[in-house]
């Protein structure tokens, strides 16, 4: 069902019988500040929300034993991770960007997310990572453009991340992603990361992008990236030209 831009105001019936085998709801632009009727909705796999009003999702909002795989809440007014999103089993992409959602989200209530693998929070104004290690499964986190410090230890604990962004942020320092053991792409650009000793060493990585911090020196030699392709330092303070066309 494809009802996006029809400015929706709210949802009463799909109508049980004529709906029970759509996969896919694309209810995005509207104006909705709520679903709901999703449970006429059993074999839903696919759900796009987006660019709403919705402020909240209830428990009854989305079924026991749901089906759904990828929801888009993004571009709406969420002030948390609404708990209801734990109890999706078969979750594999969330994106949760450009909502309300700010300071230490309650992120352990998507650990029954066994699937989850794709998670986009940027553009809110989170503080805090702490409880994201719980959700192991992710291989790409999306954090850019909040209000991050300072990262959290149990970030390391991600096995399986290969790629995350935490650019537009307030970090000094991306040590505490030492360790990790797939990380292929990260992005930190736009931080306030001033050494390179804040930078770790991580030999799977394939992007490294640092531009628009306070770097003042080149990357020490030799360079600790072995399979590194893309190096972006670009709109530093690195003044040290000589040195970066050895790299």
């Amino acid at each position: 069902i494809d009802a996006h831009s029809m400015n929706i105001q709210c949802i009463e019936s799909f109508g049980r019988r004529q709906c029970i085998k759509v996969r896919e709801l694309d209810v995005s632009f509207n104006e909705l500040k709520s679903l709901a009727c999703l449970d006429q909705l059993p074999a839903l796999q696919v759900l796009k929300a987006h660019a709403n009003k919705i402020s909240d999702l209830e428990d009854y909002d989305i079924p026991k034993g749901s089906s759904l795989e990828v929801v888009f809440l993004n571009g709406n007014a969420l002030s948390c991770v609404p708990s209801v999103l734990g109890t999706l089993r078969k979750l594999r992409e969330l994106r949760l960007d450009s909502n309300r959602i700010a300071g230490a989200p309650a992120f352990d209530r998507l650990f029954a997310c066994r699937r989850l693998t794709y998670l986009n929070l940027s553009r809110n104004r989170i503080t805090s990572v702490k409880g994201l290690e719980s959700i192991g499964t992710l291989e790409t986190l999306i954090l850019a453009s909040n209000e991050i410090e300072s990262l959290h230890a149990g970030i390391r604990r991600l096995d399986r991340l290969e790629d995350i962004d935490l650019s537009g942020n307030r970090l000094q320092s991306i040590a505490e992603l030492y360790g990790m053991k797939k990380l292929s792409v990260l992005r930190a650009g736009g931080n306030r990361i001033s050494s390179w000793k804040a930078v770790p060493a991580i030999a799977t990585l394939t992007e490294l992008h640092l531009n628009g911090n306070r770097l003042s020196s080149a990357p020490p030699e030799p360079l600790d990236f072995p399979v590194l392709d893309v190096l972006d330092i670009g709109n530093n303070r690195i003044d040290e030209f000589s040195r970066l066309t050895r790299i």
